[in-house]
C-alpha cells in the first residue's frame, strides 16, 4: 500500500496547482538582482502552504536560465538542524558554503573564494575556543607554544580576513544563492540563532539569502525570545518579502477530489457516491477543515489506511468525513465518538418539542463546542450533516430526509449498529460482515442459506443481520425470494433476541416476519406469491405455524378494512385468500391432534384465526382443555404480552383473543382454585402473568400493575401459600 510521504514536488512537471508560474517569476528576480551589497529576501508561506516545492521549482529554473552562461549563479543549501551553539552555527554555514565552493568541478575563481572562506571559517573556529576564555588560556599554553613555535601565538584578524573575503566575493562577480528553508521548523532559540547568523553575513557582497519561512510562527518564536515585535524585527533582517500566492480553493479541491479517486478506485471498483450526500458533507465536514496541501495529504493517508479495511462496512461519503475531523479537527472527532447516545438514539429524545426547545438544545451545543475552544457554528453543521437525530433536536437539517431503513441501507455512521466501526482500524467487532450478508443474498445455497443464518443466531447476531437483510431488500434479486423466504420460515421460530428500542421493542421473530412481507411484494406476479404462500402452508408445523398465521390474519385484516376494488396493495386476491384458510384449518386441525397445542408458538395468534373461521371447532377446542384448572390458565397467560412503560415493564392481557370464551370474573374464580402445589406447573413468566391478572383484576383495572408488584405477589404465594380474597 503506497502511502503519500507529502515529499515537495521537484519539477514544474509535477505541479499540479500552478504554482510554477509563480516560481517562474521569483527565480528571474533573483536570476536578475543586483546583489554586490549581499541581499537578504525573504519567502513566506503558510505552514504546508509548499514553500519547498515553490524553491524546488525556482532554483531548476535558476539553473536552467543559466546553462548558457559561464559566469551562472551557485546555489548553496543550507540545513540548520545539528549545531551546538550560535557561534557552531556560522561556522557551521560558512563549512557547508565553502564544500559547495571547492570542488575540481568548480572553475578557480569559486575556488580561491573558497579557499578565502576557509580562512575566514578557521578565524571564526579559533575565536570560539578563545573568547570565552581570554588571555588566561593564553597564559596556560604559553609553553606549548614555545615548543611548537612561535606561529600558534599569532591570534587570528578576523576583520582583516573578512576584507579580504569581501574583496574577492565583490570582484569575482560569482553570485551564490544561499537557500534556508523551513525555519518555522525550528526551535525558538534556533530561530533567532538563524537570524543572528543573517545579520551577520548578510551583507556579504554577491551572496543572496532566501530565507523560507511562516512568517506567523517565526514572529511569535522572535517574541517570545526577545520580547520584541517580530514584525518589526523581520524588517530589519529581510530586504525583499515575497509571499507565496494562497492556491485557490477550487484547485485545492481538484486534487483533494483526484486523491480520493485514486483510492477509491484502487480499493474497490464498485463503490457508489450518493452525489447529493457526499456534496453536504464535503462543504460541512470537510472543505471548512482543509487549509493546505499538507492538510489534503494527511486526510487522504489515514483514509486509505482505514477505508481499505473498513470499506465494505462504512459508508464512503461519511469515512471521508469522519477521518477529516480526526486528522484536522480532533477535539470534534472525540466528541462525536464520546457521544453516540446523542447522535444516534432518536428515543432519547422528546415525542413534542417546540421550536424554543430546539433554540435551547442548540445554544446548550453551542456553548459546549465553544468551551472546547472549536468553531461552534461549523461544528454545528458538521454533526448535524452526518446526525439526523442531532439535526432534528436542534431543528437545523442540512439536507433531505433521509430514513433509517435508508441510512442502515448505506452504511452510515449515524446508524447506531454502523457508528463503533468508523473508530475502529479493523472488523473484529463487526456482528455479521456486509460480506456475509450479500453472499446470503446473491450466492448461498439452501443449506448454506440455512447453516450461516442459524450460526448467526447461535451467536447472538440474528438482530442486527435481519435489519441489514431488510435494509437491503429491493437488491434481493427476484428469483431468490422463494428460496429465502423458505429459509426464513424453517428457522425463525428459533429466532432470539429483540430491538433495543425504548418502549417500542421488538423481537427478532417480529422482523423475520417483517421481512417476509416485504419479499412477498417483491414478487411481481400475484400467482407466484398465492404457490409460494401455499407451499409454506402444506410444509408448515408447530414450530412454523406462528409466522404464517401472523401473514394470513394480516391480509385478512386488509380485506375487512378495504374493498378488493380499491385494493392495489394486497399480496394475493380475495379467492386466493380464501383457499389458503382453507388449507389452513385442515392443517391446525392436524398439529393440534399430534401436538401439545398450547406450546405451539404464537399459539394465541393461531387461536385468534383458528375461532373467526372456524369458531365451532376452536369452542369445542377449548371447552375440551378448560376441564384442567392449569391448562385453563395456561391458556389464558398465552395471551399475555410484556410492555414496556415509563415505570417499567408490564404484563398485558388481550382479553379479544378469549373473552367469547371465557370471562374476566370466571378466569378469577379459576386462579382462586389454584392450590399451592398447583405453581410447580407453572414457569415463573407463567406465574408473573397470573399475578399480574389478579392484581388488575383487585383493582377493576384502574390501573396495570407492573412487573416488579407482580413479582412480590408471586413471592408472597411462594412464601405465604396462595391466598386470594373473595
Amino acid at each position: 500500500m503506497n502511502y503519500n510521504a507529502d515529499k515537495p514536488i521537484k519539477t514544474e512537471e509535477e505541479d499540479l496547482l500552478g504554482r510554477s508560474f509563480f516560481s517562474k517569476q521569483l527565480a528571474k528576480a533573483l536570476y536578475e538582482c543586483d546583489a554586490s551589497d549581499g541581499l537578504v529576501i525573504g519567502l513566506f508561506g503558510e505552514w504546508g502552504s509548499g514553500k519547498t516545492s515553490v524553491l524546488n521549482m525556482t532554483m531548476n529554473e535558476i539553473k536552467n536560465m543559466g546553462e548558457e552562461s559561464k559566469n551562472k549563479p551557485l546555489i548553496v543549501t543550507f540545513s540548520p538542524w545539528n549545531y551546538s551553539d550560535k557561534d557552531n552555527l556560522i561556522s557551521l554555514f560558512f563549512r557547508n558554503l565553502i564544500n559547495n565552493l571547492d570542488t575540481p568541478s568548480n572553475n578557480k575563481i569559486k575556488r580561491k573564494i573558497g579557499k578565502v572562506l576557509t580562512d575566514y571559517a578557521d578565524c571564526l573556529d579559533a575565536l570560539s575556543v578563545l573568547s570565552p576564555l581570554g588571555g588566561i588560556l593564553v597564559n596556560i599554553l604559553k609553553p606549548i607554544i614555545k615548543t611548537q613555535g612561535t606561529n600558534l601565538m599569532e591570534v587570528p584578524n578576523l576583520d582583516s580576513t573578512k576584507e579580504k573575503l569581501e574583496t574577492i566575493l565583490k570582484e569575482s562577480n560569482q553570485k551564490i544563492i544561499v537557500v534556508i528553508d523551513d525555519i518555522d521548523r525550528l526551535t525558538n532559540s534556533q530561530i533567532r540563532d538563524i537570524f543572528h547568523l543573517a545579520k551577520q553575513v548578510g551583507n556579504f557582497p554577491n551572496i543572496v539569502y532566501i530565507l523560507s519561512m511562516d512568517r506567523e510562527i517565526v514572529c511569535r518564536a522572535l517574541k517570545e525570545i526577545h520580547n520584541i515585535d517580530g514584525h518589526e524585527y523581520l524588517e530589519k533582517i529581510i530586504q525583499i518579502p515575497f509571499e507565496i500566492p494562497r492556491i485557490s480553493k477550487s484547485k485545492v479541491h481538484k486534487y483533494l477530489f483526484n486523491q480520493l479517486d485514486k483510492i477509491i478506485n484502487d480499493i474497490s471498483n464498485d463503490t457508489i457516491i450518493d452525489d447529493s450526500y457526499w456534496g453536504r458533507i464535503f462543504v460541512n465536514c470537510v472543505s471548512p477543515y482543509i487549509d493546505n496541501l499538507r492538510d489534503i495529504n494527511r486526510l487522504t493517508n489515514i483514509f486509505k489506511f482505514k477505508y481499505r479495511a473498513l470499506y465494505q462496512e462504512v459508508s464512503v461519503e461519511d469515512m471521508i468525513g469522519i477521518t477529516a475531523l480526526e486528522v484536522l479537527e480532533p477535539k470534534l472527532y472525540k466528541w462525536i465518538y464520546s457521544n453516540k447516545d446523542i447522535l444516534c438514539n432518536s428515543n432519547n429524545y422528546k415525542f413534542f418539542k417546540t421550536n424554543e426547545d430546539a433554540i435551547e438544545y442548540r445554544n446548550r451545543y453551542y456553548d459546549e463546542f465553544k468551551e472546547m475552544s472549536i468553531s461552534p457554528e461549523k461544528s454545528i453543521r458538521c454533526v448535524s450533516t452526518m446526525f439526523p437525530v442531532f439535526a432534528k433536536e436542534i431543528n437545523e437539517y442540512q439536507g433531505s430526509y433521509q430514513s433509517d431503513a435508508d441510512n442502515k441501507k448505506k452504511m452510515r455512521i449515524c446508524d447506531a449498529e454502523k457508528f463503533d466501526i468508523y473508530f475502529r482500524h479493523d472488523l473484529d467487532s463487526v456482528e455479521v460482515s456486509r460480506t456475509t450478508i450479500k453472499d446470503w443474498i446473491y450466492i448461498f445455497n439452501e443449506n448454506e442459506l440455512v447453516s450461516s443464518i442459524d450460526e448467526i443466531n447461535d451467536k447472538g447476531n440474528i438482530i442486527y443481520f435481519l435489519e441489514e437483510v431488510l435494509s437491503l431488500i429491493d437488491d434481493i434479486p427476484c428469483k431468490r425470494i422463494n428460496l429465502i423466504v423458505s429459509v426464513i420460515f424453517s428457522s425463525q421460530w428459533n429466532f432470539k433476541g429483540e430491538t433495543n428500542a425504548g418502549l417500542f421493542t421488538r423481537t427478532a421473530y417480529d422482523l423475520a416476519i417483517d421481512l417476509v412481507e416485504e419479499l412477498l411484494h417483491r414478487i411481481r406476479i400475484e400467482q407466484e406469491r398465492f404457490e409460494l404462500l401455499y407451499s409454506i402452508l402444506n410444509d408448515m408445523d408447530k414450530n412454523r405455524v406462528g409466522a404464517i398465521t401472523i401473514i394470513l390474519y394480516r391480509i385478512k385484516l386488509f380485506y375487512e378494512r378495504n374493498s378488493e376494488e380499491v385494493n392495489t396493495k394486497a399480496i394475493i386476491s380475495l379467492e386466493q385468500l380464501l383457499k389458503l384458510e382453507e388449507k389452513y384449518l385442515v392443517k391446525i386441525k392436524s398439529i393440534i391432534e399430534s401436538e401439545e397445542s398450547l406450546s405451539i408458538e404464537m399459539f394465541s395468534v393461531v387461536f385468534r384465526l383458528w375461532g373467526e373461521l372456524d369458531k365451532q371447532e376452536a369452542l369445542e377446542y377449548f371447552n375440551k382443555i378448560s376441564t384442567s384448572t392449569i391448562n385453563t390458565l395456561k391458556f389464558i397467560c398465552i395471551f399475555a404480552t410484556r410492555r414496556n412503560g415509563t415505570h417499567g415493564s408490564r404484563w398485558s392481557f388481550d382479553i379479544s383473543g378469549y373473552e367469547q370464551y371465557i370471562s374476566k370474573d370466571e378466569i378469577y374464580d379459576v386462579v382462586k382454585r389454584l392450590r399451592n402445589i398447583d405453581l410447580l406447573e407453572f414457569t415463573e413468566i407463567e406465574k408473573l402473568k397470573l399475578a399480574t391478572f389478579v392484581l388488575n383484576y383487585q383493582m377493576h383495572e384502574l390501573y396495570s400493575a407492573n412487573e416488579e408488584q407482580a413479582q412480590e405477589l408471586v413471592e408472597q404465594w411462594e412464601r405465604n401459600g396462595i391466598k386470594i380474597e373473595n
